[in-house]
């Protein structure tokens, strides 16, 4: 059986909370395939992540 992640191209979380190691790498890989809405999207998630800690 496939995991959930897997199936997803950016996985960030586990559909109950925001792991920042996701958004970083999701963030990189967004950028590295030029995925540019993904990328401005993610970097905006981050940026809440960072005001929160």
């Amino acid at each position: 059986m496939e995991d959930a992640s897997s199936a997803l191209g950016f996985p960030y979380g586990d559909f109950e909370k925001v792991h920042r190691c996701g958004v970083l790498s999701a963030e990189s890989r967004a950028g590295q395939y030029k995925h540019t809405d993904i990328e401005v999207a993610v970097a905006h998630v981050h940026g809440m992540l960072q005001e929160l800690s």
